[in-house]
């Protein structure tokens, strides 16, 4: 089926604008887009725009409004979310954007494994809760901080994971299902995957949820204290880059890292307690808030190895 169609201001219904009007009915000269099977022709003239084009800048506008409401709903219930919510929520508000589905997956403390944080609906039927890093299109992703397709799990649309980034540390992947694949919908999901990362990175130290995830073995008790004192293990601000690890990671006893920034200055501490048992790791811990404490009061090295 087709339909000419013919647009004009209603203000003029002769003279040159009725001339045009004629010699596009008789010469049928077609500026076409198909909008299905139906051919929709239009002539522009007098500021004319074909309806297909107005129809396309529509859905352009439906859909970066509903990435700024995706965005903005997360905020705004996320000030009294608890961690353990967040991924029944998130789905719920990434559907504005297009994103039919959204599975959040965290690291463990040594980068090996990914596990699934599971809100208290549970976890969808058959979906898969741990992924080694290695070896992996998940993995791949968290590796190297980039969209990676994965595996569709619906007819339509397009599956990705996408990193999961506080600043520079990575936290895991989110696996996303999208009933778009455009740069709209890779942008939205860069900004989702952003917004994520900055929740989950401030919700952390509250939840015990996470806390559990990413130990899949238990900590000792040295352990225990020194992850919870300790700066988190990679930070970059444009001037300086810092990173540390420590293994065995779940049997730390009295080794402990510090740094922080002054303006200018970067601070760097390391502390090795003598012995592998708790008697180390309370020494260690008690070196860490004495060093700085002296620092926050501007104490320079030699006062800071003292009040150690």
């Amino acid at each position: 089926m087709s339909a000419d169609i013919f647009q004009h201001s209603g203000e003029h219904t002769g003279g040159p604008l009725e001339s045009a009007r004629k010699r596009f009915l008789d010469r049928r000269a077609q500026r076409s887009c198909t909008a299905g099977s139906v051919t929709l022709a239009a002539l522009w003239v007098f500021g004319t725009e074909p309806l297909c084009s107005r129809g396309r800048r529509a859905v352009d506008v439906d859909r970066e409004a509903g990435g700024r409401a995706m965005l903005a709903g997360l905020l705004n219930a996320s000030h009294l979310m608890p961690l353990d919510a967040l991924p029944d929520k998130v789905g719920d508000f990434a559907r504005a954007a297009g994103f039919t589905e959204v599975r959040i997956y965290v690291a463990d403390l040594r980068h090996q494994a990914l596990h699934l944080l599971i809100g208290p609906n549970g976890a969808p039927p058959e979906t898969e809760t741990d992924f080694r890093v290695e070896g992996t299109m998940p993995g791949r992703a968290y590796q190297f901080g980039r969209l990676t397709p994965a595996a569709p799990t619906i007819a339509e649309g397009t599956d990705w994971w996408v990193p999961l980034v506080d600043g520079t540390e990575r936290l895991g992947v989110l696996r996303l299902c999208s009933a778009y694949d455009d740069p709209r919908a890779r942008e939205d999901a860069d900004r989702l995957a952003a917004l994520l990362a900055l929740l989950i990175a401030s919700k952390r130290s509250s939840s015990d949820t996470l806390a559990r995830l990413v130990r899949p073995e238990p900590l000792n008790i040295g352990a225990e204290m020194a992850w919870n004192l300790m700066s988190p293990r990679t930070y970059a601000d444009g001037r300086v880059v810092i990173s540390a690890s420590l293994e065995p990671a779940y049997r730390v006893s009295g080794d402990v890292y510090d740094y922080a920034l002054d303006g200018p200055l970067v601070h760097l501490t390391l502390f090795d307690a003598m012995g592998h048992d708790t008697a180390a790791g309370l020494c260690g811990a008690l070196a860490l808030g004495a060093c700085r404490n002296a620092r926050r009061q501007g104490a320079g090295l030699v006062a800071k190895g003292q009040a150690v």
